[in-house]
């Protein structure tokens, strides 16, 4: 081992912004902001206060740490190392590659990727730690299969992306896995896990710093569902339309919010306040691959969702309570072909808010640090828990249905205020319109509202919300619908939508940074279709389909001589009735199994176990250790999707309200 030293304070936006005069703090720069290094733990003229060194859990300034770490010849690897492309984050990242003839038996070239050291020494601890915790434990060792590899550090000469001509100057690179590896193209996704990212007083984040973090979570999706999108990397055309429209919109709007954010701070504001159901659905669209995209979306859901689950049960094994904060679950597929078995991959990432805590040391802390670790480990579980049952919820819904026969269309007019999510917490979106096709049995559709274009598409009327129920049909929806027609459950089989537009749509909808979208919903039962749109047009609540539905989105329009014009086709996969019962017993695999009771001084694989003292016992409901009996053990197990209660927990509670969320507090016992 080679021993060095903190190296030098990096100072960041914040604190330069914070020592001006104006001691007023805007929202947008809460938003997309550098991470904060090593800051000064004075006091604050925003928050008064100050983190000292005696307070719980309150990690040492980075220049008095002494960073131990395990040196990787540089010699190994070709130079200079040219500097990565990354979709968020604030760590410089290089292409490291092995000489040729020089790489370990059984490793590619390309193996590891090198992330700046001067953005990793926390993460150097935990790499170290971790080395030789999992040699002394198989439930550490299992965890340690699920994150990245990392053999140490290396020195290397790499090229500055910000002087790219300059002379390549030695920098110290963590060496981490390659997840990119073994990919034609990979699509991913960093997804960072807990509904609270930050801790002030903890490895360098200063009170002030943790406050501006917290209004982040409030007003994104760590709120909500208990983890948010950071960003993706190769985004599909669906998210990068609607991206673009968003930031051109703001840009003419001449808002308040135009003046204040950047074109990035939009972007990952935008990414960071979507939902699971609504990102996971962008992460799988490969439909620029063509015909047969549903069937590789499919099956890269599946392998997500076994991924996930081993990540699941590696981390519900660990014995004592972490602490992790604003780590992430970084899930990539392969995109660059049509698969049957595409290639994912699941790895948890970025431990510089992470301490690892043997048994030992957990017993050694007082009682307050022992609950707040307690505290922070459920709430990870939490977050992993819920991302788990997401997954089952798209694969319970889209990948198991026998057959789609009837669709539902709304028109939908998404207004993107990032003035009203930022200071508000919320969005708003309108229907203009709803639609209803029913897939025809004979080849003259005259069970439908609709008509049978010249060219051989479908004409559907959208209707509007009339006075005392009547109908009010308000614009007209042009598609093209190619679906199978020989034998089988009707709806079985590939179904293909292609939007082409929509006439009638009043122009003025889109002011202000509005974006028209189509969401197309798709029913396993009729009936359920035609009860969704009667309930909107009549202005009644929306009921609960009593089968399967899914939906899609088809990317913002375009406006042209008038009329809205998409030309986006969308996939619906009915499996029939043998294949469809294969999936449903599948994911019943994925689900969890009431078992008996168990004994109190018992450790059971899918139950991790906090280690308390004799004098103390764990209250679950108020998340407290409190003295009392004798208990040895508290189980602490991840409830998924069967587990999960209420309306918002149903797993059979389809994608049909933006808003829709579940109480974190469902997901443990």
């Amino acid at each position: 081992h080679i021993s060095c030293t903190g190296g030098s304070s990096l100072s960041s936006q914040h604190a330069q912004r914070s020592s001006s005069s104006q001691h007023v703090m805007s929202i947008w720069e809460f938003l997309n902001s550098e991470e904060d290094m090593s800051t000064s733990a004075g006091s604050s003229p925003y928050m008064g206060g100050s983190c000292s060194s005696s307070s719980a859990g309150a990690a040492p300034e980075e220049s008095d740490l002494l960073v131990e770490y395990h040196e990787v010849l540089g010699g190994q690897f070709e130079e200079p190392c040219l500097p990565y492309c990354t979709s968020g984050g604030t760590a410089a990242f290089y292409h490291v590659r092995y000489q040729e003839g020089v790489e370990p038996q059984d490793c590619d070239r390309d193996f590891y990727v090198g992330k700046d050291l001067a953005h990793a020494r926390d993460e150097v601890q935990f790499y170290e730690k971790l080395r030789w915790m999992r040699e002394a434990d198989a439930a550490w060792d299992e965890f340690a299969q699920q994150s990245m590899e990392c053999p140490g550090v290396a020195v290397l000469r790499c090229v500055d992306s910000r002087s790219p001509m300059a002379e390549p100057e030695p920098r110290s690179l963590l060496l981490l896995e390659n997840l990119r590896r073994g990919f034609k193209k990979m699509r991913m996704i960093d997804v960072k896990l807990g509904a609270q990212t930050s801790a002030a007083c903890w490895k360098g984040k200063t009170r002030l710093h943790h406050w501006k973090n917290a209004a982040v979570d409030h007003r994104t999706n760590s709120a909500v569902e208990g983890f948010r999108l950071e960003g993706m990397d190769s985004p599909p055309r669906t998210l990068e339309k609607r991206v673009n429209a968003v930031v051109q919109g703001r840009s003419s709007s001449g808002s308040l919010g135009s003046q204040w954010m950047s074109s990035k701070q939009v972007t990952r504001f935008m990414m960071q306040r979507l939902h699971a159901s609504d990102f996971l659905s962008y992460w799988l669209d490969v439909s620029a691959l063509g015909p047969g995209a549903e069937r590789h979306s499919q099956a890269a859901l599946w392998g997500a969702l076994a991924s996930v689950r081993r990540l699941l049960e590696s981390v519900i094994n660990i014995q004592v309570p972490q602490k992790w904060i604003g780590s992430s679950l970084a899930l990539g597929v392969e995109i660059g072909g049509l698969e049957g078995h595409p290639k994912v991959v699941a790895k948890v990432f970025d431990w510089g808010r992470a301490e690892l805590t043997t048994e030992e040391e957990y017993q050694a802390l007082p009682l307050e640090a022992r609950k707040e670790r307690t505290r922070y480990w459920q709430n990870y579980i939490r977050a992993m828990a819920r991302f788990e049952w997401e997954l089952c919820r798209v694969a319970a819904h889209r990948c198991c249905c026998r057959a789609w026969p009837a669709f539902a269309f709304e028109l939908r007019v998404e207004q993107m205020s990032f003035v009203r999510a930022a200071f508000m917490g919320g969005d708003s979106s309108e229907t203009v319109g709803v639609g209803l096709y029913v897939l025809p049995k004979a080849p003259e559709p005259k069970q439908n509202s609709s008509t049978v274009s010249p060219g051989g598409g479908v004409v559907i009327p959208l209707m509007g919300r009339g006075a005392a129920g009547n109908k009010l049909v308000s614009n007209m929806l042009h598609l093209s619908i190619t679906a199978p027609q020989a034998g089988g459950r009707l709806g079985e089989g590939t179904t293909a939508i292609n939007v082409r537009g929509a006439t009638g749509v009043q122009q003025a909808e889109t002011a202000g940074g509005a974006v028209i979208v189509l969401r197309v919903i798709a029913f396993e039962r009729p009936g359920d279709a035609k009860a969704h749109v009667e309930a909107w047009r009549r202005g009644l609540p929306e009921p609960l389909p009593r089968s399967r539905a899914y939906a899609l989105r088809t990317t913002p329009g375009t406006w042209k001589q008038g009329t809205m014009i998409w030309e986006d086709t969308l996939e619906f996969l009915g499996l029939g009735e043998a294949e469809a019962a294969a999936a449903q017993a599948r994911l019943e695999e994925f689900l969890p199994r009431q078992s008996k009771p168990r004994s109190p001084n018992r450790s059971k694989s899918m139950g991790a176990t906090i280690q308390s003292r004799p004098s103390e016992r764990f209250d679950m409901a108020s998340n407290e250790l409190v003295d009392g009996e004798p208990h040895t053990t508290t189980r602490m197990r991840a409830k998924t999707a069967a587990d999960i209660k209420g309306t918002g927990g149903n797993l059979s509670r389809p994608f049909l309200h933006s808003d829709d969320s579940i109480d974190c507090k469902d997901l443990l016992p």
